[in-house]
């Protein structure tokens, strides 16, 4: 069945290499899904936290903690960056890391304003425990997807986390 083209104001997307024969049904279905992924990507962190005893948040904050300083410590701006959230949102879920024995904070010996964050020996066995956790539902997620596809989802995804604050303001500047 062919979808007639739709006139522009009722178009969701304006980019032509979006439209199919100047239709974004199927656009609007890749909206959907892409929304339908980040929310199960979100079921399944609040899954592995229920398993743990963590919240969903805590388990990306260690994680992170983890990726970015294997021998050593990390500051908030890193993990706040790596995880895309605001650094008050860092280091508040730091602060509840560090009253359970995860992590410890320690002012920077390079910069006296920042924050050192390091893995305790608890943090690292919670993270031992929470490995299988994690790949179990990786190979789940990802099974038979190739390097290759992997690369491009990647780059994908960091076009839209690079796009987003733009998305919003144009909300906004649309709004006014």
């Amino acid at each position: 069945m062919r979808i007639a083209a739709k006139p522009i104001e009722d178009l969701t997307v304006g980019v032509d290499a979006l439209l199919v024969a100047g239709n974004d049904a199927a656009f609007r279905d890749f909206v959907a899904d892409l929304f339908a992924a980040s929310s199960s990507m979100v079921s399944v962190r609040r899954a592995l936290g229920r398993a743990t005893g963590l919240s969903g948040s805590e388990i990306a904050m260690l994680l992170a903690i983890r990726r970015l300083s294997p021998e050593g410590n990390v500051g908030i701006r890193a993990i706040a960056e790596h995880l895309h959230v605001a650094g008050p949102h860092v280091t508040m879920e730091i602060g509840k890391l560090a009253e359970a024995g995860l992590v410890t904070k320690r002012i920077s010996a390079s910069d006296s304003r920042a924050i050192d964050i390091r893995l305790t020996p608890e943090g690292r066995r919670r993270l031992r425990q929470l490995t299988p956790l994690v790949r179990a539902a990786n190979d789940v997620l990802f099974a038979g997807m190739t390097e290759v596809e992997m690369a491009h989802v990647h780059r994908f995804l960091r076009r839209i986390v690079a796009g987003s604050a733009k998305a919003a303001d144009a909300v906004d500047t649309a709004r006014a």
